[in-house]
């Protein structure tokens, strides 16, 4: 879904006075307690999901910047703050440039 590829570092921009740890918890903790969701866990020899991301990090979105199919952005053209680095997703790895 291309409104997730760019979500956090739309947050991280527009509302750079969030520390991470607040954005971490709106893009997680809230919404699994909006949906009634059980809390997520990290355990040895479980699945996992994580995304990990560099709040230091710069993206300039462009239609490259996309893995979705879809390339229909507002945010085409812009600089961003904070990057997704990469997802941990079960037993495999994606990095993202």
């Amino acid at each position: 879904m291309i409104g997730h590829e760019t979500t956090f570092s739309v947050l991280k921009t527009i509302f750079p006075q969030l520390s991470n740890e607040r954005l971490v918890a709106l893009l997680s903790g809230n919404a699994r307690n909006i949906f009634q969701m059980p809390d997520a866990s990290i355990q040895n020899n479980r699945p996992a999901s994580i995304t990990l991301f560099d709040p230091a990090g710069k993206v300039q979105v462009n239609r490259a910047f996309f893995k979705s199919k879809s390339a229909n952005s507002a945010f085409i053209g812009m600089e961003l703050n904070g990057r997704v680095a990469g997802i941990v997703a079960g037993n495999q790895v994606t990095t993202l440039n």
